[in-house]
């Protein structure tokens, strides 16, 4: 549908949008045979972090993620699973490279603005995860690539970012209003950023750490209870965004079924800082 959409276009006449969401690598992952036979379980190589499970409970155990591979992890689940990935991403690779030769063809390249990004990564046997529900590497590295007119190529920007940034970017770029209900910045501006990256990335990570010193050093609730909220506005407090009096709705819902591990998480993250 997306090349017959290419097809149709006249960006001459009229402006065009087409936003392709693929199923890949997304389970079920049925890649076509071909692309499964390029990977013989025997060539498929095991991350050498596989672990049988994770180290301890992060709160998402029982998730269907989580549920796809057996407890505990084995070489063999892990290696089919690696298979069936790499196959259906490669196949999808395909699918994009098609839509690309065509807008070669149509000769739309040049005037194009294209972006690329996906779901977080999944973990596949690292660390004993199946699922991208974590906050390792191979979840959080999430691909947005853009590429178009007035963007520098083959430039690599290694800076904090999130996808709900794509859409501001684009009307930046394409000099389209934005929205007032949009809340996430705009990326634009790094693409014409002439500082190198690490400096840009320094800049960044201490914005991080400036927001993260920030939390740290307000006070933990006395103790964990699914049914107190601590507004952010509206009252003196003795913290910022936290009241000195929480508010508490009693039966609003039943107690959080992972109160036990934020708990054991509070007490293990605060001994961490005291160290």
């Amino acid at each position: 549908m997306a090349r017959a959409f290419l097809a149709d276009v006249r960006p001459a006449e009229r402006p065009f949008f087409l936003y392709v969401a693929l199923h890949a690598p997304h389970d079920p992952r049925q890649a076509p045979r071909a692309w499964l036979d390029r990977y013989p379980p025997s060539a498929v190589r095991l991350p050498p972090n596989l672990l049988a499970e994770h180290p301890f409970d992060q709160g998402d155990r029982p998730i269907r993620d989580e549920l796809l591979a057996p407890f505990p992890r084995t070489p063999e689940a892990v290696r089919l699973h690696l298979r069936e990935y790499l196959a259906i991403v490669s196949h999808a690779d395909e699918q994009i490279s098609r839509l690309l030769d065509d807008l070669d063809r149509r000769g739309l390249t040049d005037d194009t603005t294209v972006v690329f990004s996906g779901d977080p990564g999944l973990a596949l046997g690292e660390h004993g995860l199946m699922g991208k529900q974590s906050m390792y590497d191979h979840s959080t590295r999430v691909p947005p690539i853009i590429a178009g007119p007035g963007i520098p190529a083959g430039r690599r920007i290694n800076r904090l970012t999130y996808q709900a940034s794509i859409y501001p970017t684009l009307c930046d770029v394409l000099a389209i209003p934005l929205p007032d209900t949009v809340q996430f910045p705009s990326l634009a501006g790094w693409l014409s950023d002439t500082r190198d990256t690490a400096t840009a990335a320094a800049g960044d990570r201490a914005a991080a750490d400036d927001t993260g010193a920030s939390l740290r050093r307000v006070p933990p609730p006395p103790a964990v209870d699914p049914h107190v909220l601590w507004p952010t506005h509206g009252s003196a407090s003795t913290s910022p965004g936290r009241p000195s009096t929480p508010t508490r709705w009693p039966g609003c819902w039943p107690p959080a079924p992972n109160a036990g591990s934020v708990r054991r998480h509070r007490r293990r993250v605060d001994g961490r800082d005291r160290r």
